[in-house]
């Protein structure tokens, strides 16, 4: 009966024990770091959208993690400021001093450390990752240029089948990578085997990133996708952030990525204080397509549609893009049309004194799927019926969707308002060589493949 009641007695103070640790001394349960994994955002709650690291612990929202976000958290817990999306630095929904802890960890944070980090995904939810990131899969031009910014080609094991056919070629160590396949059925198994610690994919597909999760248990998948916004409605284009919360999250070299930042907020600057001089009846009308064999059997042909990322840049730098406008082109991201009814949608939005630029946005450049000088000959064909005097354009499909985005709108000026080059002083190749003296990690190998003449073509003179 004694060793009974003694039992008993410790049992009892064993779970009045327990209760007060789950209660925090009465207090409430004690929240679980990463509780909100998962948890999808409304708009309305999303990190200021003028900073780049959307990363908990960002506390002040700002594009860097350091003592000013601890400040800033000890402010918010004693209520002298209202509190930010990113204090909530453990994920655990409550901003308290746990959250002093997890930002202290991740100030120190050496390469080899241990701790999990959270951040908002370009899905807008809730996610995490695991430090030490010393290995990881990613694809498309979004996911190569990317870990240029940031240094971490190195880390790259496995890349999907697009890269592995021209971007291998600008770094010596992913030309040694494989392939994992593509990122619409990518080999699960092989990504599995090859023990990388995350998966980036480089672009949005809706239905292989919702398989991802599941396929990969015990990998990271990461949906910080430097590219367009295929199958996804994104509120507004945002590779800054993506680039700047990837080169966090992979563990890469920050002070490359914020000189990558100074560079683009310089850039990108000049040439909205440029755009905005352009009157309306004065804007270039742009129309851009993709030279997409399966179409062509049906007679339709892939358009650049509404808030696909070129359409996106285009207006930024002062030029009026018709998928932004007209119905039938801006019914999804690639409307697929025929012809005749591009014509018609020419007609309806073209006076005689609009310029007009068709741009075959091709998967030209360091990938050459197709040649420039024939594409271009192949619509100057197609196009013929179409009233309005169209310049014919050609524009390597990797400039729109990655590090390299704002050349894309540099050319667009100095091809469409060659009176803003002496405002802004910006020229689309040397700002191209400037990308690659500066954040290539093999300038050598960019100067000798790249074509320029496969990046860039104009069939004829415009005015």
């Amino acid at each position: 009966m004694i060793i009974v009641g003694v039992v008993a007695a410790i049992v009892v103070i064993a779970a009045v024990a327990f209760v007060v640790l789950s209660n925090n001394g009465g207090g409430g349960d004690i929240p679980t770091p990463g509780k909100r994994v998962g948890e999808e955002l409304k708009e309305s709650d999303y990190p200021s959208s003028e900073g780049r690291l959307w990363v908990y612990g960002n506390a002040n929202e700002d594009d860097k993690i350091d003592a000013s976000d601890l400040a800033c958290i000890r402010d918010i817990i004693a209520g002298k400021i209202k509190a930010t999306q990113l204090a909530d630095a453990n994920a655990d929904g409550k901003i308290t001093d746990a959250d002093l802890e997890q930002v202290d960890l991740m100030i120190k944070a050496k390469a080899d450390s241990k701790l999990r980090v959270y951040y908002v995904d370009n899905y807008f939810k809730v996610a995490k990752i695991d430090w030490p990131i010393k290995t990881f899969a990613t694809g498309f031009s979004s996911g190569f240029y990317a870990a240029e910014v940031a240094g971490v080609t190195d880390k790259i094991v496995l890349v999907d089948e697009m890269m592995n056919d021209g971007w291998k070629k600008l770094n010596s160590h992913t030309a040694d990578c494989e392939t994992f396949g593509d990122e619409e059925s990518p080999d699960w198994e092989k990504l599995l085997a090859s023990g990388i610690d995350v998966y980036v994919p480089g672009w949005c597909e809706s239905e292989a990133d919702q398989l991802a999760p599941t396929k990969l248990k015990g990998i990271d998948v990461m949906f910080m996708n430097t590219s367009d916004n295929w199958y996804v409605k994104f509120p507004n284009e945002y590779i800054d952030r993506s680039i700047t919360t990837f080169g966090y999250l992979i563990q890469g070299d920050m002070q490359r990525v914020y000189k990558w930042l100074d560079w683009h907020d310089g850039v990108l600057s000049k040439l909205k204080v440029a755009a905005a001089t352009i009157d309306d009846k004065d804007k270039a009308y742009m129309v851009q397509a993709r030279t997409d064999p399966a179409h062509a059997p049906t007679g339709n042909y892939l358009f650049i549609g509404y808030n696909q990322t070129n359409s996106i840049h285009a207006e930024w730098a002062g030029v009026y893009s018709v998928a932004q406008h007209d119905p039938l082109l801006a019914a999804s991201n690639y409307p697929s049309i025929t012809m005749e009814q591009l014509v018609t949608i020419l007609d309806r939005n073209v006076d005689s004194n609009n310029r007009v630029y068709f741009i075959d946005n091709e998967n030209a450049g360091i990938v050459m799927y197709r040649d420039l000088n024939t594409t271009l000959r192949e619509w100057t064909s197609n196009m013929g019926k179409a009233d309005a005097d169209i310049f014919y354009v050609g524009m390597t499909r990797e400039l729109g969707n990655s590090a390299l985005y704002l050349i894309e709108m540099i050319f667009y000026q100095n091809l469409m308002y060659p009176q803003l080059t002496a405002m802004t002083g910006l020229n689309f190749v040397e700002e191209l060589k400037y990308f690659i003296d500066n954040f290539a990690m093999e300038p050598e190998l960019y100067y000798q493949y790249i074509d320029i003449e496969q990046w860039f073509k104009v069939l004829g003179e415009p005015n």
